[in-house]
């Protein structure tokens, strides 16, 4: 919960000259001294300058229900931290860039986190949090974060509540909203260490942008993605290549749609996708399990796994390309529709929403339901290929080719 956010230096310099006693802020408790003085905010940007250099500590100071106004681009290149119950409030267009040789350690509580809040409480009237620092001392936990999104923090970068620049941080149990574009943003080269239970609500944009290699590092419904303008997160390719997942790795449902960007989504490694997981493909997306990769996607009668495209419509997207040996690939309880867009690598001989190579084997496909292909539903010509219980429906040639 925020505190009370009045400008309170200038309060405290008409109440002193008419000569009258202040009371005690909300923030102080019973172990403050008693002085009846409310402390102004510490300016930053002005009592030290646009960069930390030395390591710093922000502290709660309990009589001061502002702790502290940054009102620059703060730039952390030195060890700092912020103490839990700490009130901070970012001026116009102002943030925190926790650059390579720096680090950020916000530790709050449930019950007295750390509050980062625009001077006017107004979507996107400061920049943002960014992290390019890889240090393992970086943690963000029991944040507040309101009113970003208004700028970018690093010169040429997005605008986002929180920028993750290629750092590595723990981030969990924090709370961004009121965000005037993306609330998360997380780059190829970007780690989280921790991700869990975070809520990123009332944001312009979705409420996370970031790479599929990463995808499997957000915690699944542990986390809240919901109240935003785009009530799903969007998922980065490999721009100009299909190498984009490379490590052995899980896709959890997040409760909300996943939405893919334009590209190929390349399999180069044993995915897995949960049950509910609902994937959103954009015009010419293609997903690519070749003999280096495996898909496993098992879903549930009453939880199946969603693969469709923005737009129901045939040929929407491109579709799936299946090959190898391997048993772990296999579909089960999937829904796949609006395919077909494209024949794989333009060389196919036919397009569909599931495109099986000559050579797959030990692949199997079941209950699944596969419908609105501009072309075929699935085209396989190998005996090795099991096709099981499944429903088709509005494909354009046939349901199963050739």
């Amino acid at each position: 919960m925020l505190k009370p956010k009045l400008h309170f230096f200038a309060v405290l310099m008409a109440l002193v000259a008419f000569g009258m006693v202040i009371t005690p802020s909300c923030k102080k408790t019973d172990d403050d001294d008693d002085t009846g003085i409310i402390e102004p905010p510490i300016y930053i940007c002005d009592s030290i300058g646009s960069s930390l250099r030395d390591d710093f500590v922000f502290v709660d100071r309990p009589n001061a229900p502002v702790d502290y106004v940054i009102d620059c681009i703060l730039r952390i290149e030195a060890d700092v931290t912020i103490n839990a119950g700490v009130v901070i409030e970012m001026g116009a267009d102002a943030g925190v860039y926790v650059r390579s040789g720096g680090t950020l350690k916000a530790v709050g509580t449930a019950t007295n986190p750390i509050t980062f809040a625009g001077v006017l409480k107004q979507k996107g009237y400061w920049g943002g949090i960014a992290m390019q620092s890889t240090s393992v001392l970086n943690e963000l936990s029991y944040l507040d974060i309101s009113h970003a999104g208004g700028k970018n923090v690093i010169q040429g970068g997005p605008f986002a509540s929180f920028y993750n620049a290629g750092g590595s941080l723990k981030f969990t149990n924090n709370t961004l909203s009121m965000g005037l574009n993306y609330g998360i943003i997380s780059t190829a080269t970007s780690e989280f260490g921790n991700f869990a239970n975070n809520t990123i609500t009332s944001h312009d944009e979705y409420p996370v942008y970031i790479h599929a290699n990463d995808f499997h590092e957000l915690d699944g419904s542990g986390s809240t993605y919901t109240g935003n303008a785009k009530d799903m997160i969007r998922m980065a390719l490999s721009p100009g290549s299909v190498i984009t997942v490379t490590t052995n790795q899980t896709w959890l449902n997040p409760g909300v749609p996943v939405i893919i960007d334009e590209g190929t989504l390349g399999v180069r490694a044993d995915l897995v996708l949960s049950p509910g997981l609902e994937l959103v493909c954009r015009q010419d997306v293609s997903i690519d399990g070749n003999s280096n990769g495996t898909i496993n996607a098992v879903g549930t009668a009453t939880n199946p796994i969603i693969i469709r495209g923005e737009q129901s419509l045939q040929g929407y997207w491109n579709g799936m390309y299946l090959e190898g040996s391997s048993v772990l690939t296999r579909l089960e309880y999937v829904t796949i529709s609006d395919g077909g867009r494209e024949k794989p690598f333009g060389a196919a001989a036919a397009k569909a929403n599931i495109y099986i190579s000559p050579g797959a084997t030990n692949l199997v496909i079941s209950n699944c339901t596969i419908s609105n292909s501009l072309e075929c539903g699935i085209y396989t010509t190998n005996a090795g290929v099991t096709l099981t219980n499944n429903t088709y429906s509005t494909n354009g040639t046939n349901d199963v080719c050739p």
